[in-house]
């Protein structure tokens, strides 16, 4: 009879964080999320500094660009790279029309208070104002136009 050694003993259990398996496995997901917070910070200094780094000349630099994960390295890099200097975006810089576009708002301010508004008055508030007034010219000619308005809608076919 030939015995053969046993070999469970041998063979580290997958469980076991402190033998090779355990320990690469380890080391595998800590640079996994390490390579995943790099690449978070890189895009957080990419959109910091005002590129898309999904189109445009922000997908160029982030193609090339291996320095610092930083807004100012980004920038830095883009004005001696590409000689890109950034402008500013949160409204520091008025829009090229705005002075127009104020001008115009200004000028239908003023017609608008000169004007006056002039609303469309409904039937029934006519009727009712020639009725308060005293009008009865107008009022008989709105009645007219409501019964001309009533008989012309019944003889219509129906369909």
């Amino acid at each position: 009879m030939t015995t053969q050694p046993d070999q469970s003993n041998t063979e580290a259990p997958e469980g076991d964080d402190t033998s090779g398996g355990g320990l690469r496995k380890q080391l595998e997901k800590a640079l996994a999320e390490n390579k995943d917070h790099k690449q978070k910070e890189r895009t957080r200094a990419f959109t910091d500094a005002g590129f898309d780094t999904s189109k445009g000349l922000g997908k160029a630099i982030s193609q090339i660009y291996e320095g610092e994960s930083s807004a100012e390295a980004v920038l830095a890099f883009a004005e001696t790279e590409y000689g890109h200097t950034p402008t500013a975006s949160d409204g520091s810089q008025p829009h090229p029309q705005a002075a127009q576009i104020a001008l115009g708002q200004h000028q239908l301010d003023q017609v608008g208070n000169v004007a006056g508004s002039m609303q469309q008055t409904t039937q029934p508030e006519r009727l009712a104002t020639a009725r308060a007034t005293g009008d009865f010219e107008s009022e008989g000619a709105i009645m007219a136009a409501q019964m001309q308005a009533m008989m012309d809608a019944q003889a219509r076919p129906q369909q």
